[in-house]
């Protein structure tokens, strides 16, 4: 494990030429003349403490002499009984948060550079642009902060003390992440820089491995050697030996070239990652029984409404020709033409077996209620009546904000606002904030609700998005939008289900299952990530460039991708009503 320090235990090995007298006596029915068998054992015994005794002395010596990083602390193992002696093991280095502000770290740093190695900082490249150039690139790619630590002696507490920085950051992509390490150094200590890099790279390896990332990956840079542009075999030899290998070449525009090192997650040695858990999760699942010829009346409460996209997607798929006969009003005349969207699933069964798995499907992202699946996927039995299949419809969306911060201590989160909008229709009220995840092709809508109103969510998301369209980024009403932390789930409402079962009927559009009749549930959750822990204090924004929502207000989802297979204006995967209260 890095630079740790290991220790065999020594072993007497007695010579082959020792005396005839210290050899092991054959066997005999009385013990020979001389010593007794207790006094040569005796004997026998001191020669073999003098013997451990100068063995120790030349370990002890031994480890004395040896070269350790600053993070290495020689220690003795508690040993559980006598017969067993004390060994020496090693502690490795700690990592601590810089713990300052956006507008001091350059000043932190500057005073830093100076005592770092000059031909580390060619290697690693540990210029204060190129923290600059990875801060942005981090920001841009995926509204990741830079992770700033020191590394310091274990039993170190003042950060004076430090001996070395990381600076390193989280590149989240849409099959695995990683971790990449945009700055390694360490100060002049009175040895080879190398020799401190097993340690710390031991150290990173047990901390970030705890992150839900796939690798861990750092760019040793070329250097000029006779005339020669040539990587540090003494930088790259302890990476090797970490585990790290040749991941791909590194050419920076200024002709600059390097080495990308790559560290893999092991499933034997490493810890199990957490979980990583998106900011923002949407589920909505909908059944259709078959006909009856006795309708069945409901009373339960609703709380949610009804999603549009997957009544349209059912309807499309699995009942042909009913769609043409809604009215343009409906929101769902939207997906009259086009390819539909193939982001909803859809399956036909008569087993409630299959119709919880299903639903258990759609909310793996949200632990769905006992008692809401059971009212989902319970059976209707009626007299002289056979039951038949089910038609099941359900979409999930599951992302992260593309730039947020959250404080564990606080109740809400404030995303950054990409662009905003004004509407005649929410005149006097607080602008549309348009947001970005980390899903290019996926975009959310978020506006305060007027009190007192009722509003078919769907037509209203439709109409604010052609006729309050996102301005320039630049010309944003508010910075960033107050986002609450919430677990909702709830029955959607059936207003959506009876107006299509109605038009149906009205347009002669026979459907094979029971539009009007349909169940549905919905499932919202907003846990946004907690600020990582090396990440830099920035001032809050004035409050005035703060959208914070009073009551309910409305989220609405698009994914661009199939936003221009519909006709008219397009259809959101979700529209919601949420309440910050």
């Amino acid at each position: 494990m890095g630079c740790c320090a290991s220790s065999s235990k020594v072993v007497a090995h007695r010579s082959p030429h020792a005396d005839e007298s210290d050899r092991k006596p054959a066997k005999r029915d009385k013990p020979p003349c001389g010593k007794p068998p207790e006094a040569k054992q005796e004997a026998k015994d001191e020669r073999k403490d003098e013997h451990e005794g100068t063995a120790d002395q030349a370990s002890c010596k031994e480890t004395e002499n040896r070269t350790e990083p600053p993070g290495m602390v020689h220690m003795e193992e508690s040993s559980p009984g006598p017969s067993k002696r004390r060994r020496l093991v090693a502690q490795l280095p700690k990592i601590v948060p810089v713990a300052v502000s956006e507008k001091e770290i350059k000043q932190v740093f500057e005073e830093y550079l100076p005592h770092v190695p000059a031909e580390l900082q060619r290697t690693v490249d540990c210029s204060w642009q190129h923290l600059v150039k990875e801060a942005k690139k981090a920001w841009d790619s995926c509204g990741e902060l830079l992770q700033w630590f020191w590394l310091l002696h274990p039993e170190a507490e003042a950060r004076e003390d430090a001996f070395g920085l990381v600076v390193l950051w989280l590149q989240r992509g849409a099959t695995a992440s990683h971790c990449v390490v945009s700055h390694l150094s360490f100060v002049e200590v009175g040895q080879p820089w190398h020799c401190l890099v097993p340690g710390a790279l031991e150290t990173l390896r047990l901390h970030l491995f705890n992150m839900p990332i796939s690798t861990i990956r750092i760019t040793l840079w070329y250097t000029p050697k006779d005339g020669k542009m040539v990587l540090d075999k003494d930088a790259e030899k302890p990476f090797k030996q970490a585990g790290y290998r040749w991941f791909q070449l590194a050419n920076n525009s200024d002709g600059k070239r390097g080495q990308i090192m790559c560290q893999k997650r092991s499933q034997e040695r490493d810890a199990r990652p957490a979980p990583d858990i998106p900011d923002l999760c949407l589920s909505s699942c909908l059944l259709m029984p078959n006909r009856h010829q006795v309708q069945v009346v409901e009373e339960v409460r609703r709380q949610g409404s009804g999603n549009a996209a997957v009544l349209a997607e059912c309807l499309r798929r699995h009942c042909e020709g009913c769609l043409q006969v809604l009215p343009d009003a409906s929101p769902l005349s939207s997906m009259k033409e086009g390819k539909g969207l193939p982001l909803v699933r859809t399956s036909q069964s008569g087993e409630v077996n299959a119709w919880q798995d299903f639903a258990a499907e759609c909310f793996k992202e949200i632990e769905l209620p006992k008692e809401l699946l059971a009212w989902f996927s319970r059976r209707e039995s009626q007299e002289g009546e056979s039951d038949r299949d089910a038609l099941c419809g359900g979409l999930t969306i599951a992302v992260n904000w593309k730039a947020q911060r959250s404080d564990p201590s606080q109740n809400f989160s404030l995303v950054t606002v990409q662009a905003t909008a004004q509407h005649q229709e929410l005149a006097g009220q607080k602008p549309v904030a348009y947001l970005a995840t980390e899903d290019d092709e996926i975009s959310v809508m978020v506006c305060q609700l007027p009190s007192g109103k009722q509003y078919c969510l769907y037509e209203m998301a439709c109409r604010l998005l052609k006729e309050a369209p996102p301005v320039a980024f630049d010309d944003r009403a508010v910075s960033q939008v107050r986002l609450p932390r919430l677990l909702h789930h709830c029955v959607a409402s059936s207003e959506m289900h009876v107006r299509v079962g109605e038009s149906l009927a009205a347009g002669s559009a026979e459907a094979a299952f029971d539009v009007a009749g349909a169940r549905e549930i919905f499932g919202a959750r907003l846990m946004s990530r907690t600020t990582p822990p090396g990440a830099l204090a920035v001032d809050d924004p004035p409050t005035e460039q703060v959208l914070a929502f009073d009551g309910d207000f409305l989220l609405a989802v698009w994914h661009e991708k199939y936003m221009d297979l519909q006709a008219s204006a397009p259809l959101p995967l979700f529209a919601t009503r949420l309440s910050c209260m």
